[in-house]
């Protein structure tokens, strides 16, 4: 079977892995009314190792993608290709203490994202010198797996600002039980007075958050997360870098306006969270910036677009598995190397103290403010066209994607989609019957019948194209 490895880390560090289980006493689970129960990875620098094959992808993300494919018409040996993935670290590899201690950085997940969906972005922290922590905050990952055997797969019910105060929690008690020797022989590795967060999405968010509300913590990095609450442009005059989407206001709205009561109730409306990271970026001081990075879509800021090439090639039709190389690397789109290249130079301007530029290819936007650095778009995909409002109303309706719910809704001029009870997002027109996310390289065709009646709709995702049935 071959096997196909992940982009190797540009640090000169090897990276060795390891998971541990964590409880917290002190405060039950919403869920279970027990304990509350963690999974966490810590990713370290470790002694190189000859021979000795590295850690296969994490289970949760493999076995998440295995069983969305598999309701797919896609052959299982094809699907089961997804377990021959490798990262480049090593399972409980020694440690190297060779230039400890090391800068700790906590990394922060984003909603329902399973464990190992940010490996590339963790192991190239770790392979510049730093103990990368992650804590997957049980009911709000997608999948997570316990060393009894325990999977839990469900979703906490209440909506992502409810449960902040959980992650936060979770991640002072983290950081409070590291500090006391809880990752064991790691802990001589950790620099505890030289500590960073970075973090996607909802991780983001908790980024600005554990920034704002826990001393210990001296920098951050949000990628493509909100500013939140009432106080969350308000400055705490620590290093701060946003790296975000061209359309980060327009897709995050959408979030606002699905859960426009309790974010009113916290001062936040759609007026005042426009411009709401300029206001900070302007208040918090000369270490704060954000880089736009054109092109890119929420999920850019992940493992994501490595693996969306990783299935275009695998599950082609065309795809002849008997004629695939025996140890593949798997290609590192652009944007993915541009924005990996910030963390580490934040990073090591924040923490280290080191005097270095950010890459050739982050541009300073003259026509904005200081702070304001982009990332030029060498391959712009979709432009949205003008259509007329009453097109938008054929669309409505219920379709069914699987077993899943998947709904379109109009709202003025603006057509959205939700799943289920997720958050909602913003589609836009390309053509009268193509639309397209920024939130994902994700497109729709409505396809009518003689009738003029919309029948279904077509998901394009990379090379791949699925029919999605029109239930209403």
């Amino acid at each position: 079977m071959p096997e196909f490895i992940f982009p190797k880390p540009t640090g000169s560090c090897a990276v060795g892995t390891k998971l541990f289980e964590l409880t917290d006493a002190t405060r039950n689970d919403p869920e279970t009314n027990k304990p509350r129960e963690m999974v966490v990875q810590v990713w370290y620098p470790a002694e190189r190792s000859t021979g000795e094959k590295t850690a296969l992808y994490a289970y949760e993300v493999r076995e998440v993608y295995k069983r969305a494919f598999s309701k797919d018409d896609i052959s299982a040996e094809k699907i089961n290709l997804i377990d021959s993935i490798r990262t480049h670290a090593l399972s409980e590899g020694p440690a190297c203490s060779k230039h400890a201690p090391y800068p700790v950085v906590i990394f922060g997940h984003g909603f329902t994202a399973p464990r190992g969906s940010y490996s590339l972005f963790c192991e190239e922290i770790a392979s510049h010198g730093y103990v990368v922590v992650m804590v997957m905050h049980t009911y709000m990952t997608s999948l997570v797996r316990f060393a009894d055997g325990r999977e839990i797969s469900s979703i906490r019910a209440k909506k992502v600002c409810a449960v902040l105060e959980d992650c936060f929690a979770d991640i002072k008690f983290i950081l409070d039980q590291a500090i006391v020797g809880a990752f064991g022989a790691l802990t001589t590795l950790c620099d505890f007075s030289a500590i960073g967060m970075v973090g996607h999405s909802l991780g983001g968010i908790m980024t600005a958050q554990v920034c704002r509300r826990d001393a210990r913590v001296k920098a951050g990095i949000s990628l493509d997360g909100t500013l939140w609450g009432i106080n969350g442009t308000v400055p705490f005059h620590k290093p701060f870098l946003f790296l975000r989407t061209p359309n980060f206001y327009e897709d995050m709205s959408g979030i606002l306006e699905y859960q426009k009561d309790l974010l009113q109730a916290m001062g936040i409306t759609q007026e005042n969270f426009k411009g709401s990271i300029e206001r900070f970026c302007r208040a918090n001081g000369k270490d704060t910036q954000q880089i736009v990075v054109r092109g890119s879509t929420h999920l850019t800021f992940s493992d994501d677009p490595i693996l969306q090439d990783f299935f275009q090639k695998i599950f082609n039709p065309a795809c002849d598995l008997s004629a695939l190389k025996t140890n593949q690397e798997l290609p590192l789109p652009e944007p993915l190397k541009i924005i990996r290249a910030c963390i580490i130079t934040f990073l090591d301007r924040s923490l280290k103290g080191k005097v270095i530029p950010y890459p050739a290819a982050v541009q300073h936007d003259s026509d904005q403010e200081d702070f304001d650095y982009y990332v030029p778009d060498k391959h712009p995909q979709h432009v949205k066209v003008e259509i007329l409002p009453t097109i938008l109303d054929d669309y409505v309706g219920q379709y069914i994607f699987g077993d899943i719910i998947f709904t379109v809704t109009k709202d003025g001029n603006k057509l959205y989609t939700q799943v289920a009870d997720q958050e909602r997002y913003q589609i836009y027109p390309e053509s009268e019957t193509t639309f397209f996310f920024t939130a994902a390289d994700i497109q729709l065709t409505f396809v009518k019948n003689k009738d003029d009646k919309v029948t279904h709709l077509i998901w394009h995702q990379g090379s791949r194209d699925q029919v999605v049935e029109r239930k209403n």
